[in-house]
C-alpha cells in the first residue's frame, strides 16, 4: 500500500512552469510518470512474491497439520524454514519404521527478503534517478540566483543598520540636554524603538557613561563621530556602534548593535554567507564562526577583493574540491553603512544549490526516503514476525524428531501469536508429547509379559493351609498362558517333588 502510495505521488509529480505549446502540459512537465508506473508494477511484483515465498508455503503447513490429525499426509515445500518444520512433522509421524528423509537444499526465506529489499530499495533510488535527470537549474540560473540572495542580504544588512542610526539620530535631535531624565528618557526611547540595538546610553566628551540602558557600553575613549562605526578588529565579538550628538551640547547618544540581531538578518539567506571587513576578517556568519578568522581560501579572497574595488561579482570555483557559485556584494554605497567597508560573501556547491532551487527533486527525496523507509519497517517485521520463528520452529522440530534416535527432549515452544504459526508451533507440542510418551508405554508392556514374583509359602499353622502329607498344591497362572505350576513340598522327596504338567493332564 506505501509503494502504491508513492508511485501515485510519483506520478502526480510536475515541474513549475513545463509546459507544452498552447499551455497544456506536456509530457516534459511530468517526470515521474514512468516511475511512477513501474514502482506500482514493482510493489505488485513484491506482494506477489511475499505471498509465494511466505503466505502460501506456511497455510499449506498448517492445512496438512491439521488434516494429519485424522490421517492425513503433510507435503514437502519449496521454501527451505517451511520445509524443514515439514519434514520433522513427517518423521514423527512415521515414527521409527520408517526411514529417514533427506533434507535437500531449498531457498531461504531470509535469501529471498534479502533480495527483495535489495531490489525494492535499489529501483526506488532509481526512480528519484528518473525523476531529478534532465530539469536541473542550469549553472548560469544557479551563479544568477547566488548575485540575488548575496545582494539581498547585503541590503537587508545596510537597511537594518540605517534603520537604527536614523531612529537613534531623531531621538537624539529631539532631546534637550539639561536634564538627566530627559536623557535617560532619551536613552530608554532609543533601545526601545529600534530592538537591533543590545545597549544605549549618553557619554560625556571623554567616553565615560552618564546614564545608560541595556548593558555595558564597550568605549575606551571617547565618543566615535557620528554614523555608524566598529570599534574593534579583534575578541570575542565585533563592536558595531552608532553615535549621534544630543543637540549642542557635551553629550553623545551612542548605541551598541546587538551582533546576536545582525546575525539574524544574515540567517535569511540560503545559502553559507559571512560577511568580512577590509581586512577579509570575518564579522558576521549564518554558520558557526570564530569572530575575526580571517579568509584563507585564495579563489574566495579574490572574490571579496573584487566587490571592493569593482563592485558585485558572481563566478564558479572549485571550493574544497567542490564546484561552487561564488558571489560577493558591498554593503552600502556612500552612504552611512558603506563606513564599516563590509562585503558580504556567499559561496554554495552547485549540486546543493540546484537541489535547493527544484522543488521536484525535493518533492521525489521525501517521496522516496519516507517509502523505502516505512518498506524497510515492514520488511524488517516479517522477518521478526515470521521468518525468524519459522527457524525457530525448524531447529525445535529437528530437535524433537532426533528423539526418535536417542537424543534428550528439548522444551516445550509456547505459541506468541494465535495465526498459522503458533497452530504448526501447537502442533510440534503434541508432537513432543506422543515421542515423549512413546518409551514409556513400551516399558509398561515388558512387565506384564516377564517372570511374575515368587510367591511366599504359607506356615503350617495356617489352618486353612495344607497339611504336610498332603502333596503339593497347584497354582494356575491363568488361561491365557495355559500352564499349572505345581508348588513342591519341601517335606517330600522324589521324582515327583518338582514337576509342570500341561493344564487338565492330572
Amino acid at each position: 500500500m506505501v509503494l502504491l502510495l508513492a508511485a501515485v505521488s510519483l506520478i502526480t509529480l510536475q515541474v513549475p512552469g513545463a509546459s507544452a505549446p498552447g499551455g497544456s502540459v506536456g509530457p516534459a512537465g511530468w517526470p515521474g510518470l514512468v516511475p511512477g508506473i513501474v514502482v506500482a508494477v514493482v510493489a505488485v511484483g513484491v506482494f506477489l512474491a511475499l505471498w509465494a515465498l511466505l503466505v502460501r508455503p506456511v497455510q499449506r503447513l498448517r492445512r496438512d497439520v491439521n488434516a494429519a490429525r485424522h490421517g492425513g499426509s503433510i507435503h514437502r515445500s519449496g521454501i527451505g524454514e517451511v520445509d524443514r518444520v515439514a519434514v520433522a512433522l513427517r518423521a514423527h509421524g512415521a515414527r521409527a519404521g520408517h526411514a529417514k528423509e533427506r533434507t535437500r537444499r531449498r531457498p531461504s526465506l531470509r535469501v529471498g527478503l534479502a533480495v527483495l529489499t535489495v531490489a525494492l530499495l535499489g529501483w526506488l533510488g532509481t526512480a528519484f534517478l528518473m525523476v531529478s535527470r534532465g530539469h536541473t537549474a542550469t549553472v548560469a540560473d544557479l551563479v544568477t540566483d547566488g548575485r540575488h540572495d548575496a545582494a539581498d542580504t547585503a541590503a537587508d544588512l545596510r537597511h537594518t543598520l540605517a534603520e537604527g542610526l536614523s531612529g537613534l539620530q531623531a531621538i537624539a535631535g529631539s532631546t534637550p540636554s539639561g536634564s538627566i531624565g530627559d536623557l535617560r528618557t532619551a536613552a530608554a526611547g532609543a533601545l526601545g524603538a529600534r530592538p537591533v540595538f543590545g545597549a544605549v546610553h549618553v557619554v560625556d566628551r571623554a567616553g565615560s557613561s552618564v546614564v545608560g540602558v541595556g548593558g555595558n557600553l564597550s568605549l575606551s575613549g571617547p565618543p566615535p563621530e557620528a554614523g555608524i562605526r566598529q570599534l574593534n578588529f579583534s575578541g570575542p565579538e565585533p563592536i558595531v556602534v552608532a553615535s549621534a550628538p544630543i543637540g549642542d551640547g557635551p553629550y553623545t547618544l551612542v548605541a551598541q548593535y546587538d551582533v546576536r540581531a545582525l546575525n539574524a538578518v544574515v540567517d535569511r539567506a540560503g545559502a553559507p554567507t559571512r560577511v568580512f571587513d577590509a581586512d577579509l576578517r570575518t564579522v558576521l556568519s549564518n554558520e558557526g564562526y570564530q569572530a575575526f578568522t580571517e579568509l584563507t581560501d585564495p579563489a574566495l579572497r579574490a572574490a571579496a577583493m573584487r566587490a571592493f574595488a569593482d563592485g558585485p561579482t558572481t563566478t564558479t570555483q572549485v571550493i574544497d574540491g567542490t564546484p561552487s557559485a561564488v558571489a560577493s556584494y558591498r554593503i552600502g554605497f556612500n552612504d552611512d553603512a558603506a563606513a564599516l567597508n563590509w562585503v558580504v560573501l556567499r559561496n554554495q556547491s552547485l549540486a546543493a544549490a540546484g537541489f535547493a532551487q527544484d522543488p521536484t527533486d525535493r518533492a521525489a527525496v521525501v517521496i522516496v526516503g519516507v517509502s523505502a523507509g516505512v518498506a524497510l519497517m515492514v520488511l524488517a517485521w516479517i522477518y521478526i514476525a515470521a521468518v525468524r520463528p519459522l527457524r525457530d520452529l525448524g531447529d525445535h522440530a529437528e530437535a524433537i524428531a532426533a528423539m526418535l534416535d536417542g537424543a534428550p527432549a528439548p522444551e516445550p515452544v509456547a505459541p506468541q501469536r494465535i495465526d498459522e504459526i503458533g497452530a504448526i508451533a501447537a502442533a510440534l507440542n503434541r508432537s513432543l508429547v506422543v515421542v515423549t510418551r512413546a518409551p514409556l508405554e513400551e516399558t509398561q508392556i515388558l512387565p506384564a509379559i516377564g517372570p511374575r514374583p515368587a510367591i511366599p509359602h504359607q506356615s503350617r499353622s495356617s489352618p486353612r493351609g495344607p497339611s504336610p502329607r498332603s502333596g503339593p498344591a497347584p497354582l494356575r497362572l491363568g488361561p491365557e498362558a495355559g500352564m499349572t505350576a505345581v508348588l513342591p513340598d519341601r517335606n517330600a522327596a522324589g521324582p515327583n517333588s518338582r514337576s509342570l504338567t500341561r493344564a487338565g493332564a492330572s
